[in-house]
Formats: C-alpha cells, sequence, structure tokens
C-alpha cells in the first residue's frame, strides 16, 4: 500500500507540472469523483482534436454506448496498459507528451492503482521497487518528493548543485590523469 501511496504521490508531483486550465481544474481535490474526471479529461482532449465520439470508440475499440459512458464517469477506464494507451490515442493524445502522464494518472486514480506509464517503469528497472519502498518508509511530503524530482532532472537549485558537483568531481578526475 505504501508504494501505492509513493506512485501517486509522484503522479500528482507530475501532474502538478500541467499547464492546461481544464487539467489544473480536473486535479482539485473533491472537485469530482475520479471516473467523472477521468471522462471529462477524455471528452474534452477528444473536443478539442476535433475527433467524433464514434471515430474514437472505433478506434478504441469501444461500443460508442460504452465509450459514452466512459466519458461521462459511468464506466472505469480500462486497466490494461495497451488498452489505455489506444483509447489515449484515440482521442488524439501524443505518447510520451504532458497530456498522456496527466491521461495514466487520471486513469490510476480513477481505478485506484498505479498509473501503467509507472508500473512499466517500476517492472523494468530493479531498483525502482527497493527506491520507492525507502522512499515510502521515509513518509516524505510533497515537497520533499518534489526536490527529490529537481535533482533527478537535475533542474532547480538542488539539480544545479549536482551538476556543480559532478562537474567539480569531473575536473578533479581529469587532473589527477593529467598528473599520471
Amino acid at each position: 500500500m505504501e508504494m501505492l501511496n509513493t506512485c501517486i504521490a509522484l503522479s500528482d508531483s507530475v501532474s502538478s507540472n500541467i499547464s492546461s486550465p481544464i487539467a489544473l481544474e480536473l486535479l482539485q481535490p473533491g472537485c469530482m469523483n475520479e471516473c467523472v474526471k477521468f471522462g471529462e479529461f477524455v471528452r474534452n482532449t477528444r473536443l478539442a482534436n476535433a475527433i467524433t465520439g464514434r471515430d474514437a470508440s472505433q478506434a478504441a475499440g469501444l461500443l460508442p454506448s460504452n465509450f459514452s459512458k466512459l466519458e461521462h464517469g459511468v464506466l472505469r477506464p480500462p486497466k490494461d496498459a495497451e488498452k489505455q494507451k489506444t483509447l489515449a490515442s484515440a482521442i488524439g493524445i501524443v505518447g510520451g507528451s504532458e497530456d498522456e502522464a496527466l491521461f495514466f494518472s487520471l486513469a490510476a486514480k480513477a481505478n485506484r492503482a498505479v498509473p501503467v506509464d509507472l508500473a512499466e517503469i517500476i517492472s523494468r528497472e530493479d531498483a525502482m521497487p527497493l527506491l520507492l519502498r525507502t522512499i515510502g518508509s521515509k513518509r516524505l511530503g510533497k515537497a520533499e518528493i518534489e526536490r527529490l524530482i529537481e535533482i533527478v532532472r537535475g533542474t532547480g537549485t538542488a539539480g544545479a548543485a549536482q551538476k556543480l558537483s559532478f562537474q567539480k568531481f569531473q575536473n578533479a578526475k581529469r587532473m589527477e590523469l593529467a598528473i599520471k
């Protein structure tokens, strides 16, 4: 359960980088139930990409009635990673985009699960479960998790300090090799 909470917190920090006003409104706590939030995101994204409901449902491999239920929050998002990716593509979401990350985060919240993109990373990297358990056991707050993200991305003051330290280390190594 701690790993799930950590992953959801990490997905929340991903969604904190979203600038779309519609997306920001959907992410507000207590706004509406999670299936409705997901459905509204699907509908708004589809409409923004000028895709009809019938075309999207066909591309997603869903009956039009089920696609409508999904958009209205009556039907939960698919749990299967491939089905989620197919649905995202059907409504015009580009792979690797901020919209895709938000799509996976909203689907995960509606399903009370780990976002499928994070699940793939966790299963691909052997050290990732250990890292998440460590973060979970430390009970880091949102600000601390965001600082870790800055360090990993190499942005912000923490990231700049990391880069500077690494550059100093590299320069010291070069000097050591030059002396030899």
